[in-house]
């Protein structure tokens, strides 16, 4: 169990799978309907309006709250080096900058909290956060994790044959 010790409390971190669920989540309850409002206003071609907004609005959770909607449901927390909830700073140097590149080499970034001691993505490490465990997972909770993660890498195989595919018949690239 890794763990972070400051203020006389002591945290455990989250690990990939269940961050992977609460993104899921978030990205349902928050990035879908984002999405869907900036291309009705401003087209398909706004993806930086809807990542900017997205960031704006989940640094603001964090820095209130410590949590985005799914981490609250899987009851997890984004914590500074200090042990409290980040600044509105950090907060947005790690939603939208630190995310921008940790997505941008293949989402290497976002991997990288499967394989990091302190289970810190390079988006974590970028504004000196952690995500941590506030009560492990258990019963329905956890159930919804792994449902989560099954679908998600479902759908990822999915593209990566449909995309083998389209290239063998030489309609893609």
């Amino acid at each position: 169990m890794s763990s972070l010790i400051n203020m006389n409390k002591q945290f455990e971190y989250a690990g990939f799978v269940v961050r992977l669920s609460a993104y899921t989540l978030d990205f349902i309850i928050i990035g879908l309907p984002i999405a869907a409002i900036v291309v009705l206003l401003f087209g398909l071609k706004a993806d930086m309006v809807t990542a900017l907004i997205s960031s704006l609005l989940f640094s603001l959770l964090i820095t209130r709250h410590g949590a985005t909607p799914g981490k609250k449901i899987l009851d997890l927390q984004v914590i500074s080096k200090e042990g409290t909830n980040p600044t509105f700073v950090e907060a947005f140097l790690r939603e939208f900058v630190g995310k921008f590149i940790s997505g941008i080499v293949l989402g290497l970034g976002y991997f990288w909290v499967a394989f990091d001691k302190e289970k810190q993505g390079w988006h974590d490490k970028i504004a000196g956060t952690h995500v941590v465990i506030v009560k492990p997972l258990a019963g329905i909770k956890k159930f919804i994790v792994y449902f989560i993660t099954a679908i998600v890498i479902l759908l990822f195989m999915l593209v990566l044959i449909s995309t083998a595919v389209l290239i063998a018949k030489g309609l893609f690239l």
